[in-house]
């Protein structure tokens, strides 16, 4: 009798534990289908201009300024979310399409919040920080006002 209420009990929760895995592959499978219904919403556009009308000088403060703003992108990205640069190791080194997907939406919106979606997360469940990386994840507004109190400079 004993062995067979045990038995009951683990095939009850094996049962659920399917059922559960089940209703996670689903959830996923319309999570990556609302994902690409998002990035089916940004159309890549090549901006391109006429060369002829800069001179030389210029045409090179043009490459430089191309050049720094795409040290701009890597600090801005540093800047929304501490674990950004993990985030993004991951999906980027990942062979699972559905994580291609997810790399391609998170270098749009520079992290795991959708800006779309006034910053839900896409990825994971954490909120996006109210100081983004800018300041501690835990400084309360009354911290960060004391501080800027404390020093006026």
């Amino acid at each position: 009798m004993r062995y067979l209420l045990v038995f009951s009990i683990m095939t009850f929760v094996l049962l659920m534990s399917n059922c559960q895995n089940g209703e996670q592959k689903v959830k996923q499978q319309e999570d990556i289908a609302h994902i690409q219904a998002q990035v089916n919403k940004f159309v890549p556009v090549k901006i391109d201009f006429d060369r002829s009308i800069l001179p030389e000088n210029e045409m090179q403060a043009l490459k430089k300024i191309v050049e720094a703003s795409k040290y701009m992108d890597i600090i801005f990205q540093k800047q929304v979310y501490a674990e950004n640069e993990k985030i993004e190791k991951s999906l980027k080194n990942s062979t699972n399409p559905d994580q291609k997907l997810l790399y391609d939406y998170f270098k749009i919106n520079f992290g795991p919040f959708d800006r779309l979606e006034h910053d839900k997360p896409f990825i994971g469940i954490k909120t996006k920080p109210a100081g983004a990386n800018y300041y501690p994840e835990d400084m309360t507004k009354e911290e960060f006002t004391q501080w800027v109190e404390k020093h006026p400079d």
